[in-house]
């Protein structure tokens, strides 16, 4: 990863362990957990200031479910013209105290003991209030059955 110019010098937050030349941060000690999006509401006590459009590679504007669903559909596109369709393709909506409404996609592919998922997770930063889409890559037994769409949410831990 070094060799793609990722480095662990200005992490943005103590939990990071390389930032890419993007200036994306790159989360876990045994598996890639990577953000690529985050939802997130700038204002009141919890996020005062617009901490990620702060950051360097990274751009903020208003923008609805709707945008921030359509950022995880293109990049489970893009991997499948790579990687062909996905192993696992799952939906669930329901209902969360703070956000409202929600809908949510993970896809998986497998590839001999390993993972990959794009989907959503709750953002650490928020204390789960907020969401971030991220791409995951890790170990996953070949014969262990794919979770359902809320075990998607466990799986993709650092």
């Amino acid at each position: 990863m070094r060799g793609l110019g990722w480095s662990d010098d200005d992490v943005p937050t103590d939990e990071a362990r390389l930032v890419t030349t993007a200036g994306h941060a790159v989360y876990g000690d045994h598996c890639l957990y990577l953000p690529f999006a985050h939802s997130y509401d700038v204002g009141g006590e919890l996020w005062p200031d617009d901490f990620w459009g702060s950051l360097p590679g990274w751009s903020s504007r208003p923008a609805g479910r709707e945008e921030f669903k359509a950022h995880i559909d293109a990049a489970i596109e893009r991997f499948a013209e790579q990687l062909g369709p996905p192993d696992c393709d799952v939906r669930t909506e329901g209902r969360h105290l703070t956000i409202g409404r929600y809908s949510r996609r993970y896809a998986a592919w497998r590839r001999d003991g390993n993972i990959l998922v794009i989907g959503v997770a709750l953002d650490g930063y928020s204390y789960a209030q907020d969401e971030e889409a991220v791409i995951y890559i890790g170990e996953f037994a070949t014969d262990r059955p794919f979770p359902d769409a809320a075990g998607f949410l466990n799986l993709m831990h650092t």
